[in-house]
This record gives C-alpha cells, structure tokens and sequence, in this order.
C-alpha cells in the first residue's frame, strides 16, 4: 500500500512541474505526460510561422485561431540528421529556454498555463548551416493537444 501512495505522490508532483513550463524529460518525444492521454491528430486551431530575420535568427510565433486559446507550448528547432534539437532560444516575456540534448537554450517553452492566445520567440540557428526543422507542441488544454507540429521557415 505505501508503494502506491508514494507511486501517486511521485505522479502528482510530475504534474505539478509542467505549469511552469515543459521539463527537460520531455525533450525527445516533446510530449506532455498527461496520464498517458494521447495527442490530436486532426489540425491544430492555430497558426504557426517562423519568420528569418537575418541569416541566422528567426522568429517563431504561435498564433491561435480566433475564440481558441492555448495554455502551453514547447518548441525546437532540430537537426534533420540527428533529431536532436539545435539552436539557442532566447527568453522572453512569455517564454524561457531549456537545455535538451546537453545543448544549452536549445528549446523554449512557457513560463505559466495560463491561457494566451499568442506568443512569439527568437531563436537562433547553428553557426554550421545544417538542415533544420523548427517544431512546435502545443497544450490547448490538459487533455487536449498537439506534438511536433512542423513549421515552415519563410526566408
């Protein structure tokens, strides 16, 4: 009976963690851990660009469809030959940076679950010039959401 008790606290506290943004476990799969609820597989209601700058640095931006709100997201850019992730994001008034893969600031997530109905962030690309894909997950709600949504980066 204790091994189950402690089992639930464990799982609560896990819960917990994720309202201040996705941890750094998530950063493979990019997957939320709500108690083994899958993600959609139909259309995300938002609109997600990734904008150059300049050569290196781009802006990614989520922007929900009109009376859509989301409460969490995560986002990275990631090497087409390793599927790992790369880059460095930059915190934001809406987002902070995590470390994935040993790769400092390689990912950016949200800083609370509070309801927003867009957030945009910077983030910079490899010096190396590899082939890159910016994805993006996406919490509408804690049952409800979308994983590695890929985004095109208009130049």
């Amino acid at each position: 009976m204790l091994k189950y008790v402690v089992l639930c606290a464990l799982l609560v506290a896990g819960a917990r963690a994720s309202p201040t943004g996705a941890p750094a476990i998530a950063c493979d799969a990019m997957t939320p851990s709500h108690n083994g609820t899958a993600p959609q597989t139909g259309p995300a209601p938002y609109t997600l660009t990734a904008t150059a700058i300049d050569a290196q640095t781009v802006q990614v931006s989520i922007e929900a469809d009109a009376g859509v709100t989301f409460r969490g997201f995560f986002i990275q850019g990631r090497s087409v030959d390793t599927d790992t992730a790369v880059g460095t994001f930059a915190p934001s008034a809406d987002a902070q940076s995590i470390d994935c893969f040993s790769n400092p600031a390689s990912a950016s997530t949200h800083l609370d679950r509070t309801d927003k109905t867009s957030v945009s962030v910077l983030w910079t690309a490899p010096a190396s010039g590899e082939a890159v894909n910016v994805v993006v997950s996406i919490v509408q709600t804690f049952n409800v959401f979308w994983v590695k949504i890929p985004v095109t980066i208009l130049y």
